[in-house]
């Protein structure tokens, strides 16, 4: 998603209200090294951000930290074309929450995606 922000032409993707599912690379790292070393985790664990944001808000963030704009709108037959069945995940969204992690008590580093967007883009 980068490229098309970068060369401003980034935007939505139709509507926007889908939710998506996001999280920082520390976070990936931090999540797997935490769940190793608890023996009492057990089972599948969903490796995300605690704050879910729909597409629009994301599209937003975004532009925003790359000081480009983000009016372009992607259509999505072109995301059909483009992705084939595997474009439902973007088209419709996906919002999931880690709720074992938080349970056994690990703390994200970048919970909220206007940080860790910043963190990642920081000059």
């Amino acid at each position: 998603m980068e490229l098309p922000f970068k060369l401003g032409v980034g935007g939505r993707v139709g509507h926007g209200k889908q939710m998506m599912t996001w999280v920082h690379i520390d976070d990936v790292v931090g999540a797997m090294e935490f769940a190793i070393n608890k023996p009492n985790l057990e089972g599948p664990v969903n490796v995300c951000s605690p704050k879910p944001v729909s597409n629009k808000e994301f599209t937003k963030t975004l532009a925003g930290v790359l000081k480009k704009p983000a009016f372009i709108p992607v259509p999505p037959f072109a995301l059909k074309l483009l992705y084939g069945k595997g474009s439902i995940v973007i088209i419709k969204g996906l919002s999931a929450i880690p709720e074992k992690l938080e349970k056994a008590g690990y703390t994200f580093r970048h919970p909220t995606m206007d940080e860790a967007l910043e963190n990642i883009y920081k000059k």
